[in-house]
């Protein structure tokens, strides 16, 4: 009988330490079921790149099992977001899943369009830097958030950039810079009394009095260069006239005459806007045309003999 029990006491013993020994050296979590997945549990992808499917291993017991793995993906690389691929396998005695996450990034910046990139101006000139426009593969047009850093000063005569930036939802970056040149003023055939200048590539005038900007104007200059450049004087002022061509004849409230009776400064009241690229498509027969307000103030002020200046 002592016998007996104490063979009964080795066999619970061993039983006790068998116990012991799989609680210590078995993982549960993947016993009888062991599946890991092929390839890193994050994944970072660029936008539009192909994502390729790894797989996972899979073991039940001793049996392969990973092509009965059920895979359930939302990715899509067009897109950029954060994406998840899920793996799961199920029996009678087991059920897991494990996740691996796809995140998709857009890494392409927006289009920066610049309609200028090099400047010229005078001193007391307006600065116009052009169109600026922006888009992006994911946002489109996105030229409302462009930022414009200007850093000219046109009442100095120097070199000056205007930076240009616009940053899409990813925040990627796109950078454009305009140079600017402001130069002083060329006065020729003036005095120190009085002078017009009439610049055609800005389609503006500048009365001076005293050596004193006292008038700026959009203008309307001739088409096609119609309108002579160089240095010219007013020869004659008058009220109400009659301009009469070859194909037209137009009433003008005020007349300045620079070159004969052809050519002269005046109001134009048949047009709705002045300045800009109007003259390229829309401009005079060869004169300077002012808006009403602005000519009859020049009008008033202007003196027979002050200098005329008519420049590119």
């Amino acid at each position: 009988m002592k016998k007996r029990g104490l063979i009964i006491s080795i066999v619970f013993l061993l039983l006790v330490i068998g116990v012991l020994l799989v609680v210590r050296f078995v993982d549960f979590d993947k016993f009888p079921l062991n599946m890991s997945l092929n390839g890193g549990k994050e994944i970072s992808l660029n936008l539009n790149d192909e994502y390729k499917e790894d797989g996972v291993k899979a073991k039940f017991f001793w049996i392969d099992v990973k092509d009965k793995v059920k895979v359930d993906s939302n990715v899509t690389t067009d897109i950029p977001g954060n994406y998840t691929v899920k793996y799961s396998y199920e029996n009678l005695l087991v059920k897991k899943e494990i996740i691996r996450n796809v995140n998709v990034v857009d890494n392409i910046p927006p289009t920066l369009t610049l309609e200028k990139t090099s400047i010229s101006m005078y001193v007391d000139g307006t600065l116009d830097h052009g169109k600026i426009t922006a888009t992006d593969n994911i946002d489109g047009d996105i030229s409302n958030d462009v930022v414009i850093d200007n850093q000219v000063n046109n009442k100095k005569a120097g070199k000056y950039k205007i930076n240009v930036s616009v940053k899409d939802s990813s925040g990627n970056e796109a950078t454009g810079t305009i140079n600017v040149t402001v130069k002083e003023r060329q006065v020729k055939n003036g005095t120190v009394n009085a002078r017009i200048d009439v610049y055609i590539h800005e389609q503006k005038l500048y009365y001076y009095k005293n050596n004193k900007l006292v008038l700026t104007s959009d203008v309307v200059t001739g088409q096609n260069n119609g309108t002579p450049t160089g240095h010219y004087k007013v020869l004659s002022k008058k009220k109400d006239v009659y301009l009469k061509g070859r194909d037209y004849l137009e009433h003008v409230n005020y007349w300045i005459a620079f070159i004969g009776r052809v050519y002269g400064i005046h109001d134009a009241t048949w047009r709705d806007k002045f300045g800009g690229d109007i003259y390229k498509t829309d401009g005079s027969h060869g004169c300077v045309n002012v808006p009403l307000d602005n000519i009859k103030k020049l009008y008033e002020q202007v003196e027979v003999g002050t200098a005329v200046n008519i420049y590119k």
